[in-house]
């Protein structure tokens, strides 16, 4: 008897970023919601080309913004959002959404 093992790797659609806002060193973040079935969103934002990144995670499809604090002022941040799914408890990752380049003010 021959056993075969098929690896399926689910397709999640690309989300991007709808909106944003700034306001005293917080930048509040909306995109639109990801495939059916997602269980959330990685959220990454970095001043150099995302060499040096940070990462927040939002849990659920139907949670499709965030405030990011504690940012610099005068700064440019790069910010980019793509949904995962999870399945057996391994992550699969949507492509990154468009780059978004932001300028903090207080």
């Amino acid at each position: 008897k021959l056993k075969l093992k098929i690896k399926v790797k689910p397709i999640l659609k690309v989300v991007n970023i709808k909106n944003f806002s700034v306001a005293n060193s917080k930048l509040k973040l909306k995109w639109n919601k990801g495939s059916k079935g997602i269980s959330g969103y990685q959220i990454q934002y970095s001043t150099d080309k995302f060499a040096h990144k940070k990462s927040k995670t939002c849990k659920g499809r139907n949670k499709n913004s965030i405030k990011l604090s504690k940012l610099k002022s005068g700064v440019l941040y790069y910010i980019r959002v793509r949904s995962y799914k999870k399945i057996n408890g391994k992550k699969y990752y949507s492509s990154w959404s468009n780059s978004l380049l932001i300028k903090v003010y207080l």
